[in-house]
């Protein structure tokens, strides 16, 4: 049964380590993938910066940790770790491994046609994968086409609930959309598992704002202040 367990947004196991042949390096990427599914983003980054440290070519490594710069709003740091990471030669499922991090790369570099196109051809050859519906989302949202983001984050959500980087896409979505009100409570449950990424707490109260829950708004400026002081990064 463990060999057909999935992973992560969607990659089994095997394909852990078929691609990377370094069992630390694979140990703490399954790591990552657990506490993403424990809704632990900062502890997943962690773990995926260990595992590309031991092996800078475990591109579902570097695939999963671009995913998470993508959800913080650093789209350069995301481009940056996507261009880095090249499939090993004779690995089980390098095709997949390539579809992946270029896919994320097409994102990162604002792509939505390429990305588009390389997420449908992701899903009608590997359907049983979450990565193609993720990475199709993400192009939808690129090329502005709002409603249909939020429908594809939607089933992305059903399939892997606990995994709090969905949710924070499917927040913007919905403010994309005009959805203020969905979008709020989309972010708030993403910023209670994810409170190091400060971009939630401006879009939740910005989607407060929008709604004129001016007092709603004004707590989420405050509860961000307050975690900036408790963690001292008032200075940067």
């Amino acid at each position: 049964e463990s060999t057909s367990g999935r992973q992560g947004a969607g990659e089994p196991v095997p394909l852990a380590r078929a691609l990377s042949s370094s069992p630390k390096a694979v140990d703490a990427y399954l790591r990552a993938i657990a506490a993403l599914r424990s809704a632990d983003a900062t502890e997943a980054a962690g773990l995926l910066d260990q595992a590309l440290a031991v092996d800078p070519s475990f591109v579902m490594a570097a695939a999963q940790r671009a995913r998470l710069e993508l959800a913080s709003g650093d789209f350069d740091r995301a481009r940056d770790i996507a261009e880095r990471a090249h499939p090993k030669t004779g690995t089980q499922h390098p095709a997949l491994a390539a579809d992946v991090i270029e896919a994320v790369r097409l994102v990162a570099r604002d792509d939505a046609a390429g990305a588009l196109s390389k997420a449908d051809a992701m899903i009608t050859g590997a359907p049983h994968l979450v990565w193609g519906r993720v990475l199709r989302a993400l192009a939808l949202g690129l090329a502005g086409r709002g409603k249909e983001a939020v429908n594809e984050w939607n089933l992305v959500v059903a399939a892997e609930p606990d995994d709090v980087a969905h949710r924070v896409w499917l927040g913007r979505a919905l403010m994309a959309t005009g959805d203020f009100k969905a979008a709020a409570e989309a972010l708030g449950r993403a910023r209670v598992v994810w409170p190091s990424n400060l971009i939630l707490y401006t879009l939740q109260a910005e989607s407060y704002a929008r709604i004129r829950e001016i007092e709603a708004a004004r707590g989420v400026v405050i509860a961000m202040k307050d975690y900036m002081l408790r963690h001292d990064l008032t200075a940067s």
